[in-house]
């Protein structure tokens, strides 16, 4: 996913600075940012120690305290420096700008004010879009006004919606960039566009792949979901997350190029046969390369006694000719 940014700027709501005490200012429940990173903070408390807070944090009242829109950080990093220096007068109070916002306004504000002054995650921006959305904002005035396109808007709803192991794939594949970035590539040299992960479900899933994966959920749940309530039925999101996954390892470990997982995807949305279409092929319940030997559990409960006995005795020969790696079993 591209990295979003705001445009929207919190200070044009601003009504009044005051300095109020610690007690006086609660966190959010809905704040975006979901941890903290502690070599950045300790990085923001040095600043705070050396020139002070440059920026107040931004509050609304809440009953007798302030609640905290913007500055979570900045709260968190006085805080300590309030316990660490207990007699430095300048961490007695927090300087704070008061605003006007309704309990709609407040995620879109706190996106809004992360994405400008934090580093947030993948995850922890989509979870933030599905608040706001979850709050009544309507999507497309949303994506206007923090200068998105409508799809940027849709591939975070996509995302915090999506399994446990796509989300985790998403942090993963931040660190990847951010790893390359520090070393000098750029998002377009061919070393980033084919750079992979070591995710500990699928060993070497190019980075590339996450947009395509969030897709191909997505339109496997909703079809499923259409076709499974018209029967009564339910479970449709587990279905689409046995197949994405099968698929996710059929590129990590089988080499599937993107143009063929995009292919998957278009069938996905329409599955209707067409002349000329190659059969729809599953990933096998066993992949076996030079230095790695992946087995889908489920995939292989589904064969058949004997197909069971042959792929035993299979894996069996396997592992006795070669060293892998590493062994990869997927419940």
């Amino acid at each position: 996913m591209e990295e979003p940014t705001s445009k929207i700027t919190i200070p044009e709501l601003a009504r009044e600075l005051l300095h109020l005490p610690f007690d006086q200012v609660v966190p959010s429940q809905t704040n975006p940012r979901l941890n903290l990173d502690r070599e950045p903070f300790e990085e923001l408390k040095k600043s705070i120690f050396a020139n002070g807070l440059l920026q107040p944090v931004v509050v609304r009242p809440k009953g007798d305290v302030y609640e905290i829109i913007g500055g979570h950080r900045r709260f968190a990093a006085l805080k300590e420096l309030a316990r660490e220096h207990p007699t430095d007068r300048r961490f007695t109070r927090i300087a704070v700008v008061v605003v006007a916002a309704t309990d709609a306004m407040v995620p879109v504000l706190q996106l809004a004010e992360n994405l400008n002054r934090s580093d947030l995650t993948p995850v922890e921006v989509a979870d933030g879009v599905a608040r706001a959305v979850a709050s009544g904002v309507d999507p497309q005035q949303l994506a206007d006004s923090l200068g998105w396109s409508r799809r940027t808007l849709n591939r975070c709803l996509q995302l915090a919606e999506a399994p446990a192991w796509l989300r985790e794939y998403a942090r993963e594949v931040r660190v990847q960039r951010r790893r390359l970035d520090a070393a000098g590539k750029t998002v377009v040299d061919a070393q980033t566009k084919r750079a992979v992960l070591d995710t500990e479900r699928f060993p070497g899933l190019p980075a590339t792949y996450l947009n395509e994966l969030l897709m191909l959920y997505h339109v496997l749940k909703d079809a499923d979901a259409i076709a499974l309530e018209d029967r009564g039925g339910d479970g449709f999101r587990a279905r689409a997350e046995r197949t994405t996954r099968r698929l996710a390892m059929a590129c990590a470990v089988s080499g599937w190029t993107l143009t063929r997982l995009r292919a998957e995807v278009k069938r996905a949305k329409d599955p209707a046969p067409h002349k000329g279409d190659a059969p729809r092929a599953e990933p096998a319940p066993v992949v076996v390369t030079s230095e790695r030997c992946v087995v889908d559990l489920r995939r292989a409960q589904e064969l058949s006694a004997p197909e069971r006995a042959a792929l035993a005795a299979t894996l069996t020969e396997a592992l006795a000719r070669c060293r892998f790696k590493s062994v990869l079993i997927t419940p």
